[in-house]
């Protein structure tokens, strides 16, 4: 069977394709270029590397540039998002608008019934002819979170060979096969931006939002040039000030950032929140659904209630949930299938100051 496999110059997807054509198949590689004006993309070094090991692998690399639009469909949504005090999430829209549908256009177009990525998830056919998507096997590096927006055309072409697989065994296994990126680091955060943090590039794109940095209590303790910078959760260190602080809100409404001493202070906690377009990956499930939560990616989930409010979603968790912000993805699974998931929009509780 013909096979194109998404490559980016990891290790992962490099054991992918290796696994795929040990298996039989007739593998093609494909490299998704994506070279955004401004930004260090690390296309330039990624390239190169995905080079090498499909010629290690004796297979060949198709490049196609994607720049354009994932431009229009995840940058300049996600950038809407942050004017606005939301936190979006650019690689679940990613998967969703540009990578998967491209590699199935390469597929038409080099007549691959099938293609395939090295994400750690899994997938599986239901009772009742669906493709359900499952959490992969490595707790440390299941990557399901980002993948609850795919359609059930996408799923059903896709294979996923290391949701099965921990991560150390994969690296292992590039070392024993001599793969040229087998101590190849991996990455984290925004694909595009390289070594760019993502608060720098933010306060390049959009106009700044200078805020004071207020206290849950409502004492002013000093001021931020970019609120828009920050995110739920997120750690803040301010000249001055004993102890590092920890984001509540963003009220960009008053220009104020609203911050707590307490990493895991329940002032920055919620039982209640609401989310907007739900999406169902295979069956939609009956609702109310018992179901546990995540709104974060490697984020312990939270088991709660999910029921239909309006034209969305009403979820309560039986306990508080710490760092839920309005723009991310509240993803549902049973423990192993994921249904879906919805966008944050916002929480039944305030904060206090």
């Amino acid at each position: 069977m013909r096979i194109v496999v998404g490559m980016s110059g990891g290790v992962d997807s490099a054991v992918a394709a290796a696994l795929l054509q040990e298996r039989g198949c007739e593998v093609a590689g494909c490299y998704l270029k994506v070279a955004i004006p401004g930004a260090p993309c690390p296309w330039a070094d990624d390239l190169p590397m995905a080079h090498r090991v499909a010629a290690a692998l004796n297979i060949p690399l198709i490049v196609r540039d994607v720049s354009a639009a994932y431009e229009r469909d995840v940058l300049e949504p996600m950038l809407s998002a942050y004017a606005v005090g939301e936190t979006p999430n650019p690689d679940t829209t990613c998967n969703r608008w540009v990578k998967f549908d491209a590699l199935r256009s390469v597929a038409r177009e080099v007549g691959a019934p099938r293609i395939a990525t090295g994400h750690y998830a899994r997938l599986r056919l239901s009772a009742g002819g669906s493709i359900e998507l499952l959490r992969g096997t490595d707790p440390k590096k299941d990557q399901s979170y980002f993948l609850w927006m795919l359609t059930q055309e996408q799923a059903a072409q896709t294979e996923f060979p290391l949701g099965g697989r921990l991560k150390i065994d994969v690296r292992a296994e590039a070392h024993r096969r001599g793969l040229p990126n087998w101590d190849r680091s991996s990455t984290s955060g925004v694909c595009f931006l390289g070594a760019i943090h993502l608060a720098t590039f933010l306060q390049e794109r959009l106009p700044p939002r200078p805020a004071r940095v207020v206290t849950t209590t409502g004492e002013e303790i000093g001021s931020v040039p970019n609120a828009l910078a920050y995110t739920i959760g997120q750690r803040l260190s301010l000249g001055g000030q004993p102890t590092a602080r920890y984001v509540v809100a963003q009220r960009l409404a008053t220009q104020e950032l609203i911050v707590s001493a307490f990493p895991n202070d329940a002032q920055r906690a919620t039982q209640i929140f609401h989310a907007q377009q739900p999406h169902w990956i295979g069956a939609a499930p009956t609702m109310p659904l018992r179901a546990m939560v995540r709104v974060r990616h490697r984020q312990e989930s939270i088991r709660g209630t999910i029921a239909l409010h309006g034209d969305g979603l009403r979820i309560d968790c039986d306990v508080p949930i710490v760092g839920v912000a309005p723009g991310q993805a509240a993803v549902m699974d049973d423990g192993e299938r994921v249904f879906g998931g919805a966008v944050i929009e916002h929480c039944d509780t305030d904060i206090p100051g």
